[in-house]
């Protein structure tokens, strides 16, 4: 705002509020020359949000890094880091990491937060925009957890009762009844540019972002959504939004609908459900045999939104919505895709097994992680599935199957009951964003009561988390991460609340790999990928409850949300909730102030949970090994597929080769027995003899055998390094140092039917022929130390089959026979001898207890007979009248002395008490009604003052317009007599009657001539002081931009103001960017501003405005100038309450 000068009027008359002396000074005060100065300061240029926080990340890992590498092994060497010598060091890091993330992300935001916060004020203060009132927020308890891995942490209780949402987190997107059920999973997802909720009667409905538009999706299919999914691309700095919602039916069907930018939108029509379709669920052959209703689950990419994954029993199948799509299998009515002729046509599987649970995409869309029944985690490489030249064939292709997986890890032991429910990667958000490997996985058990955090470098999880559970039948809790921050939120419909977990993750230190090279490298024990140094763990909690909101059913997080530029520095959210609830839908907006953390990133409410007792912690349980998975070369590798179907695949027939370099089997068991001829010395003649005839036929047999297909070199190297039996390698090594002596029959002759007489010679050919034979004995021997292991499993689980029968038979067996034992031997040895003690003891106690029986029947028998007796009426009568003659007259006498002087007492004092009682009540009522009459007095005298003072101020006003007014006319008189000419040189003819001007049209011309001289000042005073202001304004000045108003003198900026609205009608739009221009010159703590002359110009002004704005949300409640109008009467509100404090 550029600073006031001082200047001179340019006309006579008296300004109307010179009549206040305090109000004439020009002079400013220092406070408000620098407040101006900052106003025009530079504004340092800084990055975005998310630079800071990468930048941030990378500063502090460094001290986190340092610490956790101190970590001393424990249980499996140096790939364990234990923490128990360096806590107080951790703790110290993390809160130097949580400090410096916090204050850099509030740093960043408030130069973009600095031009929109007047739209945040809009949103937040809606239709009560004369009611605000601040309040202070509460502050959150966070509870600390020790830093320290392979722990249990189990959460007992946290802040009792929980912490309710406060009402400036909270605000209600739709109102809609949402019931419990088991089945539910993800209620809601969300975007920058839209949100979507299932609808109770099916289908689900779609909000945009942007101006809250919405409509049904998919509503005539009657098939209510359980789980809905939002699939988007990676957006970069040319590339525009792609968007898909995915929903999942609780029939089994997957409804799917793109949003805009998708390709190829424009072919199938203008409507959602057009560009849509409905895919069925597909049979499978377990259908029948899952031992339990079969579910469909359905997962979104992380990137890319072209492709989603099918799930339903042992089988994943990758979709091309493309494809699907198409007339070819969609129907253009319905809209219902053929599924069964999509899959036979173009089927790209995972076979899992076992049923799986959940399953979910890496980040680089490379790996899919699934989760069965058994508590086994599979990572299977689907690289060559979500192959480009797929996404777009419309022809068939040959059916693709992944079968082996890269790693497994187990999860739980088989004896316990872990429930597993879902799995998700997370890390950092600089490698999440980017798209390369992950370093962390997070499974959930038992309906996500219980979380285990995995770190792949280990193979193990570092932490588990079990949150309160108490039914099997308890609702599931729903869970998402927000990696920029490194918040978990869980939502737990059984405590009704939301706990927001941090996750404090090491320096990203692995190379750029993706994520299937990683897990790749992982599973083969690869010595190039860094050992792990440190690694993740949950650092704190905090808890709040929806409380009378609803109860939480799930929620969603949105990693940059709409809201974030609408509130100012202190309120700026860092990430946005939408949670469904019994309710409906609403929107937390979490601040730094809501996760407890002060503007520095300190914890401003924390506590130990361990010492508070909120928390037990006990040793976290290794996971089990594997022994009866597949290694990686036993079968097909997972990444070459095998290809089945009709079509014959391309490249699967095997190039012959030539003859020279093919051996038979026979010639292969040759060289193995002539090799370990050593150890099997012992062997009988007829055995030797055989041999030799199975030479002599291994001459002649021609050699046309078909060199088996082997697995990759690297595969070959692992298994080779992993074999136990010895080495073939070396056996091969000393049949080549005996060359003379074990070449084979077969060789020579080779050698001299093969080789001509001018040709190489016979050493060349021997070796030639040694390093076929030391391929092919490679070859034989990992087969033979792959069935080796494959039988040993397979053996060890058929032996614990065994055992476990066996031990199940005999256990069956042993109780039986010993119930027959024990129960045979009880008879005879109780039998007997019991029958002569009972009759011994009858002949004995006969007598007594006939004794006993009379003493305590006969008094029951007379009690009996004295009840009948006295239930007659004619011995009752008798025994009445007996008693009433004795006693009649004793009682009479006793009553007439005893019973008046106690009535009188009683009522006497009664009457006492009643008398005090009125008396006391009447007093505390004179009192009350008047403390309230002196109360009125005092408001009605303040209210007197007011309006009195007011009505002089007005008078004043109009006495001095009315006098410049006739003043004015007077002049304008006086100039047209003055340059009327003399009669004497007048015409002789009469002159013609010309036309006078009326004062008002006299003042617009005079006003039109001042602003055409562009002499502003003059005519603005001109104006204010006229009786037409508002017509004035509609002709002249609302032509004008309002910023040389900032030159003039304050009073005169705030008559302006006066002027500007005494007519809301016309040019709206005008009078309110005037308006707005004036309240922001206003400073209400300038001393011109005497006497509370701002604060009663500025309460006319407010309500000038507020009847405009309900006269115009009832013409119109959509029209756009309602979003100015509403900031600004609150600017007034906040300048006239600031004056009154003045």
């Amino acid at each position: 705002m550029p600073k006031p000068i001082a200047k001179s009027t340019v006309f006579t008359s008296v300004n109307p509020f010179e009549q206040f002396p305090p109000v004439l000074s020009q002079q400013h005060t220092p406070a408000q020359d620098d407040l101006n100065r900052a106003h025009h300061e530079p504004t340092e240029q800084r990055d975005t949000v998310s630079e800071a926080v990468n930048e941030l990340g990378e500063r502090v890992d460094q001290e986190l890094e340092h610490a956790l590498t101190q970590l001393t092994s424990e249980a499996n060497g140096s790939s364990e880091p234990g923490l128990a010598s360096i806590d107080a060091r951790l703790a110290e890091s993390q809160d130097v990491q949580e400090q410096e993330t916090h204050r850099d992300i509030e740093t960043e935001k408030s130069q973009e937060l600095t031009d929109v916060k007047t739209a945040g004020e809009e949103s937040s203060g809606g239709d009560n925009w004369e009611e605000v009132v601040e309040k202070q927020p509460k502050q959150i308890c966070v509870f600390s957890f020790q830093l320290k891995p392979f722990v249990s942490i189990r959460i007992e209780h946290l802040t009792e009762p929980p912490m309710e949402v406060q009402e400036d987190m909270i605000s209600d997107i739709a109102r809609v009844k949402k019931d419990f059920d088991q089945i539910d999973r993800s209620l809601v997802c969300a975007s920058q540019n839209v949100i979507a909720y299932p609808l109770k009667g099916g289908g689900f409905r779609l909000i945009q972002q942007e101006d809250g538009n919405h409509r049904q999706i998919f509503s005539s299919s009657k098939e209510r959504i359980f789980n809905l999914s939002l699939s988007s691309n990676i957006k970069g700095n040319e590339t525009k939004d792609v968007e898909a919602v995915l929903g999942t039916g609780v029939n089994g069907s997957v409804f799917w609908v793109p949003l805009a930018n998708f390709p190829h939108n424009d072919h199938y029509g203008p409507k959602d459900e057009d560009r849509g379709f409905i895919f069925p669920p597909v049979q499978t052959q377990d259908e029948n045999t899952s031992g339990g209703q079969l579910k469909t689950r359905v997962k979104a990419t992380f990137r890319n939104p072209a492709i989603f994954a099918y799930g339903r029993g042992k089988n994943i199948y990758i979709i091309h919505p493309q494809i699907a799509r198409h007339t070819a299998y969609t129907d253009r009515q319905s809209r219902v895709c053929n599924s069964e002729k999509y899959i036979k046509e173009h089927s790209l599987k995972i076979s899992t097994e076992k049923a799986g649970k959940d399953f979910c995409f890496s980040t680089d869309d490379s790996i899919m992680v699934s989760l069965d029944k058994a508590g086994r985690m599979r990572f299977w490489d689907i690289r060559e599935l979500t192959a480009p030249t797929y996404h777009s064939t419309i022809e068939p292709w040959n059916a693709v199957e992944v079968k082996v997986p890269l790693m497994t890890l187990a999860t739980s032991h088989p004896s316990e009951k872990s429930w597993p429910t879902s799995v998700m990667f997370l890390d950092k958000d600089k490698p999440m964003v980017k798209g390369v490997a992950s370093r962390y996985v997070l499974v959930g058990m038992k309906q996500n009561h219980t979380l285990q955090l995995w770190d792949l470098g280990l193979k193990k999880p570092v932490q588990e988390i079990h949150f309160p559970h108490s039914h099997e039948s308890d609702a599931i809790c729903s869970i998402a991460y927000h990696a920029r921050s490194g918040i978990l939120a869980v939502g737990h419909p059984t405590r009704n609340s939301i706990y927001l977990l941090h996750v404090s993750a090491p320096k990203y230190t692995l190379p750029i790999l993706s994520q299937a090279k990683y897990v790749s490298m992982l599973a083969n024990n690869d010595a190039a990928v860094p050992a792990p140094a440190s690694t993740v763990i949950v650092s704190n909690v905090r808890e709040y409850s929806l409380g009378s909101k609803g109860v939480v059913r799930s929620l969603e997080i949105i990693d940059d949300p709409t809201a974030q530029s609408q509130y100012g520095d202190q309120t700026a959210p860092l990430f946005s909730i939408y949670v469904m609830h019994s309710k409906g839908l609403s929107e937390l907006r979490i601040t730094r102030s809501h996760l407890g953390w002060s503007a520095e990133g300190k914890l401003m409410n924390s506590v130990d949970a361990l010492e508070a007792g909120s928390i037990t912690m006990t040793e976290l349980k290794p996971p089990p090994v594997i022994v009866d998975e597949p290694v990686a070369g036993e079968s097909p590798p997972p990444f070459a597929p095998t290809v089945t179907g009709n079509k014959p695949a391309k490249d699967a027939k095997p190039k012959d080769e030539p003859a020279s370099t093919r051996v038979t089997k026979g010639q292969v068991a040759e060289i193995l027995a002539k090799t370990e001829s050593p150890a099997n010395g012992s062997e009988k003649p007829d055995k030797k003899k055989k041999k030799k005839g199975n030479d002599t036929a291994l001459q002649v047999t021609p050699i046309i055998a078909p060199t088996p297909q082997q697995p990759s070199a690297t595969m070959r190297e692992e298994d080779t390094a992993k074999t136990v039996s010895p080495s073939p390698q070396r056996k091969l090594m000393t049949a080549t140092n005996k060359a003379d002596a074990e070449v084979p029959k077969w060789a020579t002759q080779l050698l001299k039917k093969d080789s001509p007489s001018s040709g190489p010679s016979i050493a060349e050919m021997q070796q030639k022929i040694e390093k076929l034979l030391t391929t092919e004995l490679e070859g034989l021997y990992r087969k033979l130390a792959a069935d080796k292991r494959v039988q040993d499993a397979t053996g060890a689980s058929r032996q614990d089959a065994v055992l476990r029968l066996v031990s199940t038979t005999l256990t069956e067996n042993v109780e039986s026979s010993l119930q027959t034992i024990v129960t045979e031997g009880l008879e005879k040895l109780t039998t007997g001898p019991l029958r002569e003690l009972i009759a011994s003891s009858i002949d004995s106690n006969i007598s007594d207890v006939i004794a006993d029986s009379i003493e305590g029947s006969v008094p029951r028998e007379l009690e009996k007979s004295l009840l009948q007796v006295m239930n007659d009426q004619r011995t009752i009568t008798a025994i009445g009248d007996t008693v009433f003659m004795k006693v009649a007259h004793h009682v009479e006498a006793q009553l007439m002395a005893s019973l008046p002087p106690a009535i009188a007492n009683i009522a006497l004092s009664s009457a006492k008490q009643i008398a005090s009682d009125v008396d006391r009540m009447f007093v505390e009522r004179h009192r009350q009604l008047d403390m309230a009459r002196q109360q009125d007095n005092s408001k009605l005298d303040r209210l007197i003052n007011s309006v009195s003072q007011l009505q002089e101020m007005l008078h004043a006003v109009a006495e001095e317009q009315t006098r410049f007014q006739v003043e004015t006319r007077a002049a304008l008189s006086q100039m047209q007599h003055s340059a009327q000419p003399p009669l004497a040189n007048a015409p002789a003819q009469a002159p013609a009657q010309e036309y006078e001007k009326s004062p008002e049209e006299l003042e617009r011309d005079n006003i039109r001539a001042l602003l055409s001289e562009r002499n502003l000042e003059a005519a603005t005073v001109t104006w204010i002081r006229s009786q037409s202001q508002t017509e004035l304004f509609d002709e002249l000045f609302s032509q004008f931009s309002p910023t040389y108003l900032g030159q003039m003198d304050s009073l005169v900026q705030l008559s302006v103001a006066a002027a500007v609205t005494s007519s809301l009608n016309t040019y709206i739009p005008q009078r309110i960017a005037w308006l707005e221009y004036i309240i922001s010159l206003i400073n209400p703590h300038n001393p011109d501003y005497a006497d509370g002359i701002l604060y009663k110009i500025l309460e006319v002004i407010q309500i000038r405005v507020h009847q405009a704005y309900v006269q115009i949300a009832e013409n119109n409640t959509h029209d756009p100038i309602l979003r100015k109008v509403g900031p600004l009467a609150k600017r007034i509100k906040e300048l006239k309450d600031e004056s009154s404090s003045t």
